[in-house]
């Protein structure tokens, strides 16, 4: 059986849970070829993974303090031929491979690249069903209708999300599902997210840090969160910090005093996170999920205009597991990054308690077993 991973290549968190996918595929004698760019590029090398193929990747444009929509758009509008050759590089990969089964792992270009290619089982992964804008109008009338469309073309659908009533980005998953056909559900599949399951024994973990900056991001929006941590965490005094950058090529560099430890990588996120009594983030899904896993409460500041962050950060705090703070809000006053941990701290008995809740929950659903048998099943 050969299995060919048509990865996104902004971020490493698709790498990183389509890698845990790969090695449950290799220790069964599964041969794997992965096609990606960018971020995911770098983590597959990073990692010694064998047959990985270097792809043109999507770009996502950054102006200074976040995304940019509008140069994000008038780039893909201005590269449309680049697009078509992209499709045609996808293609004769496939067509050199001749793989049993495709996954791709958000990426609605590779929709288009294997739709021709009827008689291969053809699985996506992703975190939402739709992508979102700050408009209503534009969501109800033009997103959520014919975005999820572009997922509908394939065998199976895989949401690495909790079922409702816990689900993570729920907007733009269990909002949009009840807008489509009821034929076209059962192709959509709530598998819970793809995190490792360490056994962390809750009862004997020692949090000797009061606040914890966990950075994951793609390369442009890394360097505005890093500043902005590197910035802030300054600002609290007398609490015990430390700091993740987030950087596999920076895996030795360290700076500890008694108050403050950064660190340019982390192997170990567990071991982090259960290190500290809160974890900041950029409000990834697969970070959050870690977080409950971990039992850390989260203050999340998403990326100016990254929406699906937006979506993550308000529904961590309809859950009662975290808070979250605007971008924006804190570079016009630092004192609101202070204040919400300050509160958080004194109500944390708060955040723990509806944690001990979702996690139970969260560790029914392993979505690595349940991705896992869906490529078998396709195939068998």
């Amino acid at each position: 059986m050969r299995t060919l991973f048509l990865v996104c290549g902004i971020g490493f968190g698709h790498a990183s849970r389509t890698y845990k996918v790969i090695q449950r595929l290799l220790s069964e004698g599964i041969e794997v070829f992965v096609a990606t760019s960018g971020d995911a590029l770098q983590y597959f090398w990073s990692h010694d993974l064998k047959n990985v193929i270097a792809i043109p990747g999507m770009r996502i444009k950054w102006s200074a303090i976040g995304l940019s929509p509008l140069y994000s758009s008038l780039h893909y509008v201005r590269r449309l031929g680049y697009y078509k050759t992209l499709i045609h590089i996808e293609r004769r990969i496939i067509e050199r491979l001749e793989p049993d089964v495709i996954v791709m792992d958000s990426r609605p270009i590779s929709q288009l690249s294997t739709r021709i290619y009827k008689n291969i089982p053809r699985l996506v992964l992703t975190n939402q069903l739709s992508i979102s804008s700050n408009l209503d109008f534009i969501n109800n009338y033009v997103l959520y209708r014919w975005f999820p469309k572009i997922w509908y073309t394939c065998d199976k659908v895989a949401v690495l999300d909790l079922p409702p009533p816990y689900t993570i980005t729920y907007k733009n998953n269990v909002l949009v599902l009840a807008r489509h056909p009821k034929h076209l559900t059962p192709k959509i599949v709530f598998t819970g997210p793809i995190i490792d399951f360490p056994g962390i024994s809750i009862g004997v973990r020692k949090r000797i840090w009061d606040v914890g900056f966990y950075i994951s991001a793609p390369y442009y929006d890394k360097k505005i969160f890093t500043r902005d941590v590197l910035r802030i965490s300054r600002l609290l005094e007398g609490y015990r910090v430390r700091v993740s950058l987030g950087d596999p090529d920076m895996g030795r560099f360290r700076v500890k005093t008694s108050c403050i430890d950064i660190v340019g990588w982390v192997s170990d996120k567990y071991d982090f996170l259960s290190s500290v009594r809160i974890v900041v983030l950029r409000g990834g899904q697969t970070s959050i999920f870690e977080s409950i896993y971990s039992m850390t409460p989260m203050l999340i500041i998403p990326a100016v205009n990254q929406t699906e962050q937006m979506e993550n950060a308000k529904r961590v705090s309809e859950l009662g597991i975290g808070e979250y703070i605007d971008h924006i809000s804190i570079k016009r006053d630092n004192n609101i990054f202070v204040e919400t941990i300050n509160r958080m701290l004194e109500n944390y008995d708060y955040y723990i308690s509806n944690l001990v809740n979702i996690r139970r929950h969260l560790i029914r659903y392993n979505g690595l077993d349940k991705v896992f048998s869906l490529i078998l099943n396709m195939v068998n």
